[in-house]
């Protein structure tokens, strides 16, 4: 369970201010969420996310063989959703293949407990999006002024660009590596199909 940000209303049920420590999260439901917003992170982060056990051999071995042969100025990596989410929830950031191991064995356990929903559901609730905010209803208020559920594509498309570096492709320190990376995403919606051309 994740820390989250505290609401204080007037008395005519405005908020007044926001509370919250290092992390200003505040919790929704993937039915709050629309598709788009969900399909961008999927595309994103882990486009065979419903078709694996928590661990993806394919992703294992392609990004192995790419950071084996190609550019070591841009590493692949091969963590599904859920290895993120077992990292972020239960674990550390060490590199190692001990830690690679324990976040297989729990992402592992995760799928045996939770349908992939729930799964996708904790992931976007949790993962950082830079600026202090944790999960997609905080990022979206954070960068766009706005609940999730009224995120754009573009939008969706620049939040999920966010994961993979959320101080990089910041759109106000870099708006050139943000608008790259959202076109990336777009690009990736396309091409699993969630998106037309």
């Amino acid at each position: 369970k994740p820390s989250q940000t505290s609401f204080v209303y007037d008395r005519d049920g405005r908020v007044w201010t926001e509370l919250h420590a290092t992390e200003n999260r505040v919790l929704i439901s993937l039915d709050e969420i629309p598709e788009h917003v969900s399909d961008a992170i999927l595309a994103a982060e882990d486009c065979r996310f419903y078709d694996h056990i928590g661990v993806d051999l394919r992703a294992i071995l392609r990004a192995f063989v790419t950071n084996l042969t190609g550019d070591s100025s841009s590493p692949q990596g091969g963590s599904t959703i859920t290895q993120q989410l077992a990292k972020k929830a239960f674990l550390t950031d060490t590199q190692s293949y001990k830690r690679k191991i324990q976040d297989a064995t729990a992402a592992i356990m995760l799928e045996r407990k939770y349908t992939k929903d729930e799964i996708l559901e904790m992931y976007m609730n949790q993962v950082p999006f830079g600026r202090g905010a944790y999960g997609i209803e905080a990022g979206a208020r954070s960068f766009f002024g706005k609940p999730a559920s009224e995120l754009t594509v573009p939008e969706a498309a620049m939040m999920a660009g966010l994961l993979r570096s959320p101080s990089y492709y910041d759109p106000t320190s870099y708006p050139d590596n943000a608008l790259t990376r959202r076109n990336t995403v777009l690009e990736q919606m396309a091409e699993y199909g969630y998106i037309t051309s």
